[in-house]
C-alpha cells in the first residue's frame, strides 16, 4: 500500500458496488502511511504453528519456568502472525484497504502489532502479570474486527473478485483463531498457576474446570456437546419465536466417543449446525398441526477422528443460496446481511456470545462454561448474518478437520463434521510465506510436468533415417609439438577426410543443438584388457543449431516491430542470409577432403606406424527439455536410431609424411 491521496474514483467505485449503503458514519480516510522497514523484519519470520497435544502437555505440569516461558512464546508470536496479515491487507488494492471498516481492522492490527513487539522479555512472574494485562485489553479491543471485516468484504463486491475476497477473509479469520487461541490459553494458564488448588499444600480441586488444560478440554464427549448445543439452540428458538414447538434431538452412535478439543470451537460449530436444521425445520412445517420431524445426530468414533452427522428434513439449501454457501463476499442477500451486521458492534464467534436465558444458565451449571470474552459480546439470536456456515468451516479445518453439507432440494441436508481425535494435528497457520511457498510448489509442479511431457514427446518423432558416411583422403605423421602448450616434441597424425550425413532427422520441436564429431579408433599399445579395448581421439567435432522458430520471440519482434536504425542494405543482408538459411537443411553436411581439427597423438609419444585405424562419425541431441540422446555405438542411454558411418580401415604412415596405404580389415 503506498501513501497519497484518495483517488476521485473512489467515492464512485464504492457507491458502484451493488448499490450497497455504507454503514460507516466515518469519512472515508485510508490508512496513515508508515514505513515498512520494521513490517518487513517480521513478514520474514515464519509462524511456529502449534497442535492440541503440545497445547496439553505444555499445561499439564505448570511452574513458574514454563508459565514464563509461555508468555514469551506468545510475546513472539503475536506480532509475527499480525505482520504477516498487515501484509496481506496491504497487498489489497487501495480502494478496498481505504474502505472505512477494512480501514478500522487495520488500524487495530498496526496498533496491536506495535503494541506487541515492543514488550521485553518476560523473566518474572510481575512481567507475566503486566502483559496478560495488555492481552485481555487487546482482546476487548478486537472483538469488532469480524463485524468490520464482514460488513468491509460486502461493501467491496464489484471491486475484486469475490474468489479472492473469499480467501482472504478465510486467511484473516483462521489468524484471528490462531492468535486468539495463543493468547487465550496463556491467560487461562495464569489464572490456573495463580489459583488457589494449584499448589501442592491445597486442598484437591474440585470446580467444574478440572479437566481443563488452559482452554483445551480433555475429556470432551460428542453426546454431552451435542445435547448441550441442543438445549441451548432450543433455548433460543424458543425465545425468538415466542413458540415451545420446536424441533427435538435424537442423538445416536458411538455415544461414549471422547477426545481433547477446545470446547468454544466445536460447540460454535455444533451449535450453528443444529439451530439452522431447527429454523429449517420449522420454517418448513409451521403450517402443520403435526409433531415436528426431529434433527437426528449420528456419532461416530473411528481410530483417528470423530465423525457427526447432523439430518433434517427443512427442505434442503434454497437454490438461490446453495452456490454461495461458504461464501464471505456474495451470495443474494447482501442489503439483510450488511442491516444485521450494523446490528452486531462486537462478535467473538462463540455460541455463548448469543443472548442465552439467565435459568438456562443456571440449570446448566455443571456444563455451561463461559468464555473468556462472553461477557463482553451478545447478540439477538434471530439474526441471520449470512456467516455461521463459513465460519463453522473455518473453525473446523482449524485443528484438520473439515465440515461438508449435502442438501437434497425438498427433503433436507445432511451436514457432515470431521474433528481430529488424536489431537496431534497443528494448527493450519496461513503466512506470507507459506502461502508463497505453495505457490512456488504449484508452479514449480506444473513446470516440471509439462517439462516431463516435453521430454517424452520426442518418443513420437523416430529418428530412424540418419545417415552418414566417412571416408579417409589423406593422412600424415609429424614429429613436432602437436600443441603451443607441448613441453616435448613428439609424433602426432594429421587427416583429412570427406564426410556426407543427413542428420535432418534428429531435429524436431524439442532440438535445441546437434554436436557432430569424428573420431579415429585404433588398438591401444597398453597391455591387453579383457575385454580388449580401442583408443579413441576425436579429430574434428562441430555444433549444428536448430533453426530458430518462425514463433519465437525474436522473431515476433523482428515482424512486428522492426528496429528504425535498420537500413535498408542490412535488411538486404538479412534476406540473404534468410535465403541461405531456407536453402541448407539444417543437419545436411557435404565435406570434401575436410581438415581435421585436432591431431592425433599417444601418451607413449609415438603414433606412426599404427594399424588397423578406423574412422567413425558419431553424434549427441542436446534437447530444450529432457535427456541427451546419443548415436548407436556409444553404449550410453538413450539412444537415437540411425546409421553410425565407419570408414575402411587403414595403417599410419611411418615418419616424413608418407601417405598411407588403405587395407581391408
Amino acid at each position: 500500500m503506498k501513501p497519497g491521496r484518495i483517488p476521485t474514483c473512489l467515492p464512485l467505485l464504492r457507491h458502484r458496488c451493488l448499490g450497497i449503503r455504507l454503514y460507516s458514519t466515518q469519512p472515508i480516510q485510508p490508512p496513515p502511511w508508515r514505513p515498512a522497514v520494521v513490517l518487513d523484519e517480521w513478514v520474514e519470520r515464519g509462524a511456529r504453528p502449534i497442535s492440541l497435544r503440545q497445547l496439553t502437555f505444555f499445561g499439564r505440569t505448570l511452574t513458574e519456568s514454563r508459565l514464563i516461558s509461555s508468555a514469551n512464546y506468545v510475546r513472539t508470536e503475536l506480532p509475527t502472525r499480525l505482520a504477516h496479515r498487515l501484509r496481506d491487507m496491504q497487498k489489497l488494492p487501495y480502494v478496498v484497504v481505504s474502505n472505512p471498516h477494512i480501514s478500522i481492522v487495520y488500524e487495530l492490527y498496526y496498533k496491536a502489532f506495535e503494541k506487541f513487539r515492543k514488550v521485553p522479555e518476560i523473566l518474572s512472574l510481575s512481567d507475566n502479570d503486566r502483559y496478560c494485562d495488555i492481552l485481555r485489553d487487546t482482546l476487548a479491543e478486537h472483538l469488532t474486527v469480524i463485524p468490520n471485516l464482514a460488513m468491509g468484504v460486502l461493501e467491496c463486491q464489484g471491486l475484486v473478485e469475490p474468489d479472492e475476497m473469499d480467501r482472504f477473509m478465510n486467511t484473516m479469520l483462521r489468524a484471528r483463531i490462531s492468535r486468539r487461541v495463543i493468547a487465550e490459553q496463556h491467560l487461562a494458564l495464569t489464572e490456573t498457576f495463580n489459583s488457589p488448588w494449584h499448589f501442592p499444600e491445597s486442598i484437591s480441586r474440585t470446580d467444574v474446570n478440572a479437566d481443563f488444560v488452559g482452554e483445551v478440554f480433555l475429556k470432551c464427549n460428542a453426546k454431552d456437546v451435542v445435547e448441550r448445543c441442543g438445549k441451548l439452540a432450543q433455548d433460543l428458538l424458543r425465545q425468538s419465536s415466542g413458540s415451545d414447538k420446536v424441533p427435538e434431538i435424537k442423538v445416536q452412535g458411538h455415544l461414549t466417543a471422547t477426545f481433547p478439543y477446545i470446547l468454544g470451537h466445536l460447540e460454535y460449530i455444533i451449535g450453528e449446525l443444529l439451530r439452522n436444521s431447527m429454523q429449517a425445520v420449522m420454517e418448513r412445517h409451521q403450517a402443520s398441526s403435526d409433531e415436528l420431524p426431529r434433527i437426528e445426530v449420528l456419532i461416530c468414533e473411528a481410530p483417528q477422528h470423530v465423525i457427526f452427522r447432523i439430518s433434517d428434513q427443512g427442505g434442503g439449501v434454497p437454490r438461490d443460496i446453495l452456490p454461495y454457501l461458504w461464501s464471505f463476499s456474495k451470495g443474494p442477500r447482501t442489503q439483510d446481511r450488511l442491516e444485521n451486521l450494523g446490528q452486531v458492534p462486537a462478535m467473538a464467534a462463540t455460541m455463548q456470545e448469543l443472548i442465552v436465558p439467565m435459568d438456562r444458565k443456571a440449570r446448566d451449571r455443571e456444563t455451561y462454561r463461559e468464555g473468556s470474552l462472553t461477557t463482553l459480546s451478545a447478540r439477538p439470536p434471530n439474526l441471520r448474518l449470512g456467516m455461521g456456515l463459513p465460519m463453522s468451516r473455518v473453525y473446523a479445518e482449524y485443528w484438520a478437520g473439515s465440515l461438508e453439507l449435502h442438501s437434497l432440494e425438498g427433503y433436507g441436508v445432511d451436514a457432515f463434521l470431521q474433528i481430529s481425535k488424536l489431537g496431534n494435528k497443528n494448527e493450519q497457520v496461513t503466512t506470507r510465506a507459506s502461502v508463497d511457498a505453495a505457490v512456488f510448489g504449484f508452479f514449480t509442479t506444473v513446470a516440471f510436468v509439462v517439462a516431463g511431457l516435453a521430454a517424452l514427446s520426442v518418443f513420437l518423432y523416430p529418428a530412424t533415417e540418419v545417415s552418414t558416411s566417412v571416408e579417409l583422403n589423406n593422412v600424415q605423421v609429424t614429429k613436432g609439438r602437436p600443441h603451443y602448450y607441448s613441453s616435448k616434441r613428439e609424433e602426432y597424425a594429421q587427416i583429412k577426410f570427406d564426410l556426407e550425413a543427413d542428420f535432418s532427422p534428429l531435429f524436431n520441436w524439442n532440438t535445441k543443438q546437434l554436436f557432430v564429431y569424428v573420431l579415429a579408433s585404433y588398438p591401444a599399445t597398453s597391455p591387453a584388457s579383457d575385454p580388449p579395448r580401442d583408443s579413441e581421439a576425436i579429430i574434428w567435432d562441430a555444433i549444428i543449431t536448430a533453426p530458430e522458430s518462425p514463433y519465437s520471440v525474436p522473431k515476433l519482434k523482428e515482424r512486428f516491430s522492426p528496429s528504425k536504425k535498420a537500413t535498408k542494405n542490412s535488411r538486404k543482408n538479412a534476406a540473404k542470409k534468410q535465403k541461405k538459411q531456407d536453402a541448407n537443411t539444417p543437419g545436411v553436411l557435404n565435406l570434401k577432403n575436410q581438415k581435421s581439427k585436432y591431431q592425433i597423438t599417444d601418451i607413449s609419444g609415438k603414433i606412426a606406424e599404427r594399424e588397423n585405424v578406423t574412422l567413425v562419425v558419431g553424434w549427441n541431441v542436446q534437447p530444450w527439455v529432457g535427456a541427451l540422446w546419443w548415436s548407436e555405438g556409444t553404449g550410453a542411454w538413450p539412444r537415437t536410431d540411425g546409421e553410425a558411418g565407419r570408414s575402411q580401415s587403414f595403417n599410419l604412415p611411418a615418419l616424413k609424411g608418407k601417405t598411407a596405404q588403405t587395407a581391408n580389415v
